[in-house]
């Protein structure tokens, strides 16, 4: 669990640190005000820690249970991790690559978007990206659950 919310906060840090320094004022002016300052380095810091320790730690909760109820045997907590690295340095990529073709290419961004970040192209990449961040990490959570879960089920037929 543990684990799993430290690498959720390194995430967040290392996903807000690039847009942050693409549009601060999405965390300085369309977020609650948590500190005094515009620094898109001490906004990474906070956001990337507060927006995603939860999601961490909900992960965590759900790979231990789904690798620990019943009898079946667990799986090696080393391939849990290298599973959990490995989505996540995938969906940091993929963020990248949705913020850097949406800074090139405004059409990507739905109006409704623009239109909650008064029309500002580049706030509403970094919103977009950040909807995809929410959504990529619910969708990798279900998947390592579900990996867990079937590789628990074929451990059962391996005689040792």
């Amino acid at each position: 669990m543990f684990f799993c919310t430290m690498l959720s906060i390194i995430y967040g840090i290392g996903h807000d640190f690039v847009t942050a320094n693409v549009a601060v004022e999405y965390f300085t002016v369309y977020h609650k005000f948590m500190v005094a300052s515009d620094s898109p380095v001490v906004m990474a810091l906070i956001w990337g820690i507060v927006n995603t320790y939860w999601l961490g730690t909900i992960a965590g909760i759900l790979l231990v249970l789904a690798n620990s109820l019943g009898k079946w045997p667990r799986v090696p907590y080393s391939s849990l991790m290298r599973w959990a690295i490995n989505g996540t340095v995938m969906q940091w990529l993929c963020a990248m690559l949705i913020l850097a073709y949406a800074l090139k290419n405004p059409s990507l961004i739905p109006d409704s978007l623009l239109d909650m970040m008064d029309g500002n192209q580049k706030l509403g990449a970094v919103l977009l990206t950040h909807n995809w961040s929410y959504l990529s990490s619910i969708l990798l959570v279900i998947t390592l659950v579900t990996l867990t879960a079937m590789n628990r089920s074929k451990l059962r037929h391996v005689k040792v």
